[in-house]
């Protein structure tokens, strides 16, 4: 069903009342486009999605920092998943491995590091 002036009806407010008010179609209520910048709700649509996305890479480089950490060390020859405490089950065809005092280290060491660093300066 089509207004006077052709415009689809859903597209007004009065819904087909004498005296018509038109108003923006949904599609455009609160996504204005001024200059490439959008603003209203699709804004902070997209200000929640860049701020994701850069969490993302940020972790992602973290991840690879920290692979080649491991990596290094484990050349180094340190007994890092070796030490006594480290669980070790290997049966006929299954091997279980669960590096419970190499895991304990690793978060002392990590929390000292994070506490030296985060302290404010005095």
């Amino acid at each position: 069903m089509r207004m006077p002036d052709g415009r689809p009806r859903a597209l007004c407010t009065d819904h087909g009342q004498t005296d018509s008010k038109f108003v923006k179609p949904r599609n455009q209520g609160d996504f204005t486009n001024q200059g490439g910048i959008w603003f209203g709700k699709r804004q902070r649509y997209t200000q929640g999605m860049v701020e994701m996305g850069r969490m993302l890479l940020v972790l992602g480089v973290a991840l690879v920092v920290i692979g080649g950490i491991v990596m290094l060390l484990g050349r180094t020859g340190l007994p890092l998943g070796r030490l006594p405490g480290d669980i070790i089950y290997r049966g006929k065809n299954t091997t279980f491995y669960f590096p419970l005092a190499t895991s304990i280290l690793i978060s002392v060491v990590l929390s000292i590091v994070l506490f030296l660093i985060g302290r404010p300066k005095r």
